[in-house]
This record gives structure tokens, sequence and C-alpha cells, in this order.
């Protein structure tokens, strides 16, 4: 599920609720989008903070 914060390059930040169940998003994450490639959603970006670094973990729907 995605965190109440999500982002959209064309909408933004907005709060949304992507679920997925086949990944679980970290209670952490501070923003997390799907993204699209020729029209189908392929992953999942997610974004969290530590140690006053921001990281970005990618899932691109593949095993």
């Amino acid at each position: 599920m995605c965190g109440e914060k999500c982002f959209d390059e064309n909408k933004g930040w907005y709060t949304g609720s992507m679920r997925s169940s086949e990944i679980m998003v970290p209670r952490a994450a501070l923003a997390c989008t799907s993204y699209v490639l020729d029209g189908e959603r392929m992953g999942l970006r997610v974004f969290m903070a530590h140690m006053q670094h921001l990281m970005e973990m990618v899932w691109d729907g593949k095993e």
C-alpha cells in the first residue's frame, strides 16, 4: 500500500492508496510512486529518510 503522501509526475504530491499484493512498502516511507513505461505500469519507487539521507528503493515488478 502506498503511504499517505504520493508523488505523480502529472499530479504532483497527493494523498493516495496504490495497493500491491506483491510488495510491502516500509512504514518509514516518505512517499511512493508507481512509474509507467510505454503506457504500462512497470514498478514502484519508494523514498525514505535514513540518517539524514534520502534513500530510494525501486521495485521493478520482476521476480
